[in-house]
């Protein structure tokens, strides 16, 4: 990214969310899928959204659960990286099509080029108009199901 960040914070009825904002990039770094649950998650990155746009790329470090990706795409987070996909990597941990699976060799690459084309689909998905289509059929994990299904329920 290479821009100077202010930090800054929103504050309401939910409480104070601290970020960095550059010109281009909101970075909110204190996310994490599992620190909160789907329902509050939603709320939060809702409230970023509707306190400062659709202007600015909204990055939450170290969020890359390919699992959730596509749902935290749908509801606005735009930049990803591969952290988790590496360090889940490193340890055994291999993504497929229909979940983690286990075993010994380091998988950092696989899982990062997993994250990498499961984001060229999503882009080329929404570019085509066909992004709820696809977030719902690629959701596998119970936290994306929820959030998806509370986005539905409570803010359609």
């Amino acid at each position: 990214m290479g821009e100077k960040c202010e930090p800054k914070e929103i504050s309401d009825d939910h409480g104070k969310l601290d970020y960095l904002e550059s010109e281009n990039f909101i970075v909110v770094s204190t996310l994490s899928p599992k620190r909160f649950s789907p329902r509050i998650l939603l709320r939060i990155i809702t409230r970023i959204r509707k306190n400062l746009g659709y202007q600015k790329l909204l990055y939450i470090p170290g969020i890359s659960d390919p699992y959730l990706i596509p749902a935290l795409f749908y509801i606005g987070v735009d930049v990803f990286d591969n952290i988790t996909a590496k360090l889940e990597g490193s340890m055994g941990t291999k993504y497929t099509i229909f979940g983690r699976s286990n075993g010994i060799p380091d998988y950092s690459n696989e899982n990062s080029e997993f994250v990498k084309e499961e984001l060229d689909i999503l882009r080329s998905s929404c570019e085509n108009g066909m992004l709820t289509e696809v977030v719902e059929k690629y959701c596998i994990s119970h936290k994306s199901n929820e959030i998806l299904r509370i986005l539905k329920q409570d803010y359609y």
